[in-house]
């Protein structure tokens, strides 16, 4: 193998590996010897491909790789279909619009269109963030199937953002059910304090659910559930773009006083 081909097993092994690999374990997986797959390794760092725990030595997949898959999935259809959407999603609601993609572990905006108003909050394009807490991340949760809700859960770290951030599996699941009965995730202030936000699943031709459609704003001003019906009429629009022409009959209404601490969602 080339050096290329060895990095790129390297980076393969390492992404199939959550909890990271040290040098010898990843040059037994590559075949390599213990000195290549160092010196591959620290050059995959070097230029954040990788990422290095200081105390264990372990390497696993890097912001780098976030980057590269950015620069791929925003040359996707499914952004390019959605943007018109989103922008007169935008324009009549006049909150910033968002679409969300799960990668792996964790969800990142690959399109967003903001508010025009003074006070905003944006998320970040190209950035990860949990899927566990905000609502695009747990309808994105939802979309996959019990197991692997359960694997994901056993493996990440639930860490708490803010007071309303869910840290329970019991409490998560429990959210992913509501989002599966009433098609819809709303709440606010639990990845980021006083921002609220609602997402509905963006599904393919064959069904499956490919992205989340959000719409974020300040708690001041914005209330998520009185965005739903624009926002469902909305992801319908940009799934049957997408050859899905499924129309829902209609969507269950969760009361206000049904988003608990521990169910308030956040962008």
């Amino acid at each position: 193998m080339s050096a290329i081909d060895r990095a790129v097993k390297l980076l393969e092994a390492t992404a199939q590996t959550p909890a990271g690999l040290g040098v010898r374990e990843a040059g037994a997986l590559v075949g390599i010897p213990k000195t290549t797959a160092h010196r591959l390794l620290e050059d995959l760092w070097r230029n954040g491909l990788l990422a290095k725990d200081a105390e264990s030595g372990r390497y696993q997949i890097g912001a780098g790789v976030l980057q590269l898959a950015t620069a791929y999935l925003s040359r996707l259809d499914i952004r390019q279909r959605a943007l018109p959407h989103m922008r007169r999603l935008r324009d009549m609601t006049n909150e910033t619009v968002g679409l969300t993609v799960r990668i792996g572990d964790e969800r990142m905006y690959v399109e967003q269109v903001e508010s025009r108003h003074a006070l905003i909050r944006r998320g970040e394009i190209g950035r990860p963030y949990p899927l566990y807490c905000g609502a695009p991340g747990r309808v994105l949760l939802a979309a996959m199937d019990d197991e692997e809700i359960t694997a994901y859960l056993n493996r990440v770290s639930l860490e708490r953002f803010t007071d309303n951030t869910p840290v329970i599996g019991s409490v998560i699941r429990s959210l992913v059910s509501e989002i599966r009965r009433v098609g819809f995730a709303a709440a606010s202030a639990e990845l980021i304090p006083d921002i609220a936000t609602a997402a509905v699943s963006i599904a393919n031709h064959t069904g499956a659910s490919v992205a989340a459609l959000s719409i974020s704003g300040p708690t001041s001003r914005f209330e998520p559930l009185n965005a739903v019906p624009h926002l469902v009429e909305t992801a319908s629009s940009i799934s049957a773009e997408l050859g899905n022409h499924f129309k829902p009959d209609g969507t269950d209404t969760i009361e206000p006083s049904g988003v608990n601490q521990q169910g308030e969602e956040g962008k």
